[in-house]
């Protein structure tokens, strides 16, 4: 139904992409910010994110099944997961409630203010905790500083070997240290005039992080990318209204009762007892619509 609809297939790829961006970029967030400081202070961030997911939820829905979902989805607290974008329905029949259709502002916002108060606090400084070291201080000593000494160590990212000249000429143009004119592996000359003979040598490539520093440089790289993919695509969301408020859309949702007819049709039919036990069981597609989306 969504692909029939125009940008449907764009609009698809589009949300595949916002969700991988969530949930990658706040997991490279929240590794940053539990080694920057201690994992609690990230889990006191994360309780306005709780609260508003527990102020959302269904009247339907029993407040044990909201924290067991809580601690047992930590996507709920990554993402705005809880609603549908299209305007479609989610009805759950094993715990009978409607999970489709959770209005998301609240927690969209409690999300803004948690990440708006982690990047600050990767700006603050405090280097006499009782604990340990926190702040920026440690920020830049883990993550940027080895990053730094790599680049200042090895700035074209070759290294020439002993036997080499710093400085040299090759067809009128000067070089210095490696190359990689006319070859697509860097080398570099054993004489300061170079003219196509055998006094040359390979160059060793050397930006070649240890695996620590290459983990703490990609988790920078995919925060770096997939906040503010996740923060646009929230705030795109935000404008429509089914995603916003969890009202459903009610011409989207005759049309899949339309397609959910066309769909029985198709199917054996068998005379079902619904009180029986296992019905929903015996015939899953039923069950998974209200009754009141079955009255149409």
């Amino acid at each position: 139904l969504v692909k029939r609809r125009p940008w449907g297939s764009k609009w698809l790829m589009l949300l595949k992409v916002w969700a991988f961006s969530a949930v990658s970029g706040q997991i490279a967030l929240n590794a940053i910010f539990m080694r920057v400081y201690h994992p609690s202070v990230l889990l006191v961030l994360f309780l306005p994110v709780i609260c508003a997911n527990l102020r959302a939820r269904r009247v339907e829905e029993s407040t044990f099944n909201t924290i067991r979902f809580t601690l047992l989805q930590p996507g709920k607290l990554l993402a705005s997961f809880g609603s549908s974008v299209f305007g479609f329905g989610l009805w759950d029949p094993y715990n009978e409630v409607e999970q489709g259709n959770q209005p998301e502002l609240m927690h969209c916002i409690a999300q803004l203010l948690r990440i708006a108060s982690m990047l600050v606090l990767l700006r603050l400084d405090f280097p006499d905790c009782p604990i340990r070291a926190m702040g920026s201080g440690v920020l830049v000593d883990e993550f940027w500083k080895p990053l730094l000494d790599l680049a200042r160590d090895c700035p074209s990212g070759w290294d020439a070997p002993a036997e080499c000249t710093r400085h040299f000429t090759y067809r009128n143009h000067s070089y210095e240290g490696c190359t990689t004119t006319d070859s697509w592996w860097a080398w570099c000359s054993k004489i300061q005039k170079y003219d196509n003979t055998s006094d040359w040598s390979h160059c060793q490539f050397c930006l070649t992080p240890s695996g620590d520093v290459a983990y703490r440089v990609f988790l920078q790289f995919i925060a770096a990318i997939g906040l503010p993919v996740y923060i646009v695509g929230m705030l795109v969301l935000l404008s429509r209204t089914p995603f916003r408020t969890g009202e459903p859309d009610n011409s989207l949702v005759d049309e899949l009762n339309e397609l959910f007819v066309e769909v029985v049709e198709l199917l054996p039919h068998e005379d079902i007892d619904d009180s029986a036990p296992g019905a929903c069981l015996s015939c899953p597609c039923i069950c998974m619509y209200t009754p009141l989306q079955l009255q149409s």
